[in-house]
């Protein structure tokens, strides 16, 4: 695993989707310090801390937050955001920086596969 990302439950729910119906799985970050690239492997936590799932990141796409949505859509991609203006409040939510509609973000696409408990 390169990099392990952390979901709360609407994006959870949002993957485990994602994965049933063989789709994409879109993210955006602000701040990406792990340097997620395209090609790398990544597994996804929830809240708790627990692996849910992992994936290939098949996109990755740097564009301002007014854009974040346009590209989500044009990829087909699942993502439980719709409303740009909802979009920047979430992110000013988990980042301590004051997130514009002109601040730049990371568009993350990933095939996701669900971990099966036993």
């Amino acid at each position: 695993m390169e990099h392990i990302l952390k979901y709360d439950t609407p994006s959870k729910h949002n993957v485990m989707l994602a994965a049933y119906y063989d789709r994409v799985a879109a993210t955006v970050r602000y701040e990406d310090e792990k340097g997620i690239n395209a090609g790398d492997y990544i597994g996804m936590v929830d809240k708790n801390e627990e692996m849910f799932a992992n994936g290939e990141v098949n996109l990755v796409c740097l564009c301002p937050v007014a854009e974040a949505l346009d590209i989500v859509r044009s990829r087909n991609m699942l993502y439980g955001i719709s409303s740009t203006g909802v979009l920047k409040d979430v992110l000013n939510k988990y980042y301590d920086d004051d997130v514009l509609l002109e601040s730049t973000v990371k568009v993350i696409g990933v095939f996701p596969e669900l971990l099966v408990e036993e």
